[in-house]
């Protein structure tokens, strides 16, 4: 693979081209742009393939962990990098596990002033809550120390390859420890339904897989999570992402889509045990897909009692629609079972209509 500065001479045009944005939820955004892919079957064990896998990428050789790791506090301070929906769920179990959390956002003032699908939770005691914004290395200086923390998580999506890549050099390095929260939308599919392990190609043209990359040949460990999912069952809170709330919201804004295309979804407390065992435990220049279950948009339609639209129609998939493999996560998490829909649907029923389910006004916005 090319080295650290000519990856950044190849990768940075395709990365400077992509808009600067907040952090997007990776269920919301693939579901509404219809990139929704799949994993292992409905239990905790990948299910074969459905066409022959795509080839593998050439590896790339991670640089060696941090020098620090070695004597690194395990059970020392965690730095979660993005408040949002995600960072805050994270930084919560962190505290109630009786870590030491430090969590930042954009703009501590505006803490919780979100639309509902990207509400945080209350952190009550979590403290501090630090401003901090990747492309602007003025904040850079609010972040603790790094060589004091056993770990830094990062939750939410880096876009700008310079930015990202200086901030590794300046800090992310000095760390014993950094976890990316990436995704699995950045993979490169041939053909619908193909096979994908952390070991297929990625798509040369998406700025966030370029900088996921990037940062994992340094030295972080990447989680590619499918499409997050879980929190609660309420289907009129969006804030709990329940899956059928998220599935009505799609079915009713969405274009046409497959009712055959796969869906690779990711349970958050599946997500935070990934997080957690790799901040105990740190695997250092490794990729892990985090996805708990696969289903296909009309099976989750049939889970959620509800009619199939007219905007879901009984043509074949295209090619966006993926088999994540997730046997390495399971190997993870050992005896831990992966949540599925099951866990949420469970004799729930809803209607968009009847829920008042909308589409959020600020959908893309940043978080």
């Amino acid at each position: 693979h090319a080295s650290g500065s000519v990856l950044r001479k190849t990768l940075a045009p395709a990365a400077r081209r992509a808009p600067r944005r907040g952090h997007q939820c990776p269920f919301l955004r693939l579901m509404l742009v219809l990139g929704v892919q799949s994993v292992a079957g409905f239990a905790t064990r990948p299910a074969p393939c459905m066409q022959q896998p795509v080839k593998a990428a050439a590896k790339v050789a991670p640089r060696a962990a941090p020098a620090a790791l070695a004597g690194a506090p395990r059970d020392g301070p965690v730095l979660v990098l993005g408040g949002g929906w995600l960072g805050s769920r994270l930084a919560r179990h962190l505290h109630h596990s009786g870590r030491d959390v430090s969590v930042t956002c954009r703009d501590p003032k505006a803490w919780g002033d979100k639309a509902p699908y990207f509400q945080p939770v209350d952190l009550g005691a979590v403290s501090p809550r630090t401003a901090f914004v990747l492309e602007d290395r003025r904040t850079w200086a609010n972040l603790p120390d790094p060589s004091t923390l056993s770990a830094v998580v990062v939750t939410f999506p880096m876009v700008d390859l310079d930015a990202a890549v200086a901030f590794h050099g300046a800090y992310l390095s000095r760390a014993p420890s950094a976890v990316l929260c990436g995704s699995t939308s950045v993979y490169k599919v041939a053909e619908p339904n193909a096979h994908v392990t952390e070991e297929s190609p990625l798509s040369g043209d998406s700025a966030r897989g370029l900088v996921e990359e990037a940062l994992r040949a340094r030295g972080a460990t990447l989680l590619a999570i499918g499409g997050i999912f879980g929190g609660g069952t309420s289907n009129q809170d969006l804030s709990s992402r329940s899956v059928c709330s998220c599935l009505a919201m799609h079915t009713a804004h969405a274009p046409s889509t497959s009712r055959h295309k796969l869906v690779n979804m990711a349970h958050v407390d599946d997500i935070i045990a990934a997080a957690c065992a790799l901040v105990d435990g740190p695997r250092p220049g490794e990729r892990f897909n985090v996805v708990s279950c696969t289903h296909t948009v009309g099976e989750l339609l049939g889970r959620c009692g509800m009619p199939e639209p007219a905007t879901v129609v009984d043509d074949p998939p295209d090619a966006s629609s993926k088999r994540i493999d997730n046997s390495k996560l399971v190997a993870l998490l050992g005896d831990r079972s992966l949540r599925t829909v099951d866990d949420e649907t469970e004799g729930t029923r809803v209607d968009a209509a009847a829920a008042g389910i909308r589409k959020p006004a600020s959908a893309f916005a940043a978080s």
